[in-house]
C-alpha cells in the first residue's frame, strides 16, 4: 500500500490531522491550502485520490472538481469531498460534478479511512462507459458525443453539459439555480437566469426536432421528457 493522497483544505490544522491519519495507514500524503495550490501539486504529480474541501477562499472545491473532470489526465482521479455543508443540494451538486463520495465534518476517522480504502480499491476496476438516452438522442459523456438519427451532433460545451444534466435526471424538474450552479458554478442572479434560458434555447435549436424533449415547467425550471 503506497498510494498517494492529496488533501486540499484551507484549515491547516484539520488537513495536518488528516495527513497524519492517512500516513499511519501507509499511504503517502500531500497537502494544499487552496484549490490553486492543489493545481500546482497536481502538476508535480498525479495522486491516486483527492480529499477535497468545498468551501475555500478563491476557487471553491466544486470549481476545482469541475476543472479536474474537464482535464483528461486528471478526470479519473477519485474525489472525496470534505465539508461542513450538510445541505442536500450541495451533495447532489458534488456528485453531478463527478465527485465520488462525500464526508461531512466533523467526521469519524474510521469512516473516512473506510471510504478512502473503498475508492482506492475501485479506482482501477473496469467500468462500462456511461451512456445517456433520451428517446432517439444518445449521449456518450466520456467522449462528449451526441448522436441522433445516426448522425453526430456538435454541441458547445455548456449546451452539452446541460443536456447531460437533464438526461441524468429525466422527468425531474431542475431549477434554474441548480442548472446554473452545476454547469457554471456560483449562485444564481437575474443576469444568470437569462444565461440559463439562453443556453436552453440554443440547446433546443441544436437538437432540432428532438429539442422538444426539453420542457419548461412554468416558473420552476426545466426537465427532459422522451418524445
Amino acid at each position: 500500500m503506497n498510494e498517494s493522497i492529496l488533501i486540499v483544505d484551507d484549515d491547516r490544522t484539520l488537513a495536518t490531522s488528516v495527513r497524519k491519519l492517512v500516513e499511519r495507514e501507509g499511504w503517502r500524503a500531500r497537502q494544499a491550502d487552496s484549490a490553486e495550490d492543489a493545481l500546482a501539486e497536481l502538476r508535480r504529480g498525479t495522486p491516486d485520490l483527492i480529499l477535497l474541501d468545498v468551501k475555500m477562499p478563491g476557487m471553491s472545491g466544486f470549481d476545482l472538481c469541475r476543472k479536474l473532470k474537464e482535464t483528461p489526465e486528471w478526470k479519473a482521479i477519485p474525489i472525496i469531498f470534505l465539508t461542513s455543508r450538510e445541505e442536500a443540494v450541495s451533495k447532489v451538486l458534488g456528485f453531478e460534478l463527478g465527485g465520488d463520495d462525500y464526508v461531512t465534518k466533523p467526521f469519524n476517522a474510521l469512516e473516512l479511512l473506510a471510504r478512502i480504502k473503498a475508492r482506492l480499491k475501485n479506482r482501477n476496476a473496469p467500468t462500462e462507459e456511461e451512456v445517456l438516452r433520451g428517446g432517439e438522442v444518445t449521449v456518450f459523456p466520456a467522449g462528449r458525443v451526441v448522436r441522433a438519427d445516426g448522425k453526430t451532433l456538435e454541441l458547445p460545451p455548456k449546451e452539452f453539459d446541460l443536456l447531460c444534466l437533464l438526461l441524468r435526471n429525466k422527468g425531474r424538474v431542475l431549477s434554474r439555480a441548480f442548472l446554473f450552479g452545476t454547469v457554471w458554478g456560483g449562485d444564481l442572479t437575474d443576469r444568470d437566469t437569462h444565461t440559463v434560458e439562453t443556453h436552453v434555447y440554443r440547446l433546443r435549436k441544436s437538437l432540432g426536432r428532438y429539442g422538444e424533449g426539453v420542457k419548461a415547467v412554468s416558473a420552476l425550471g426545466y426537465k427532459w421528457e422522451d418524445l
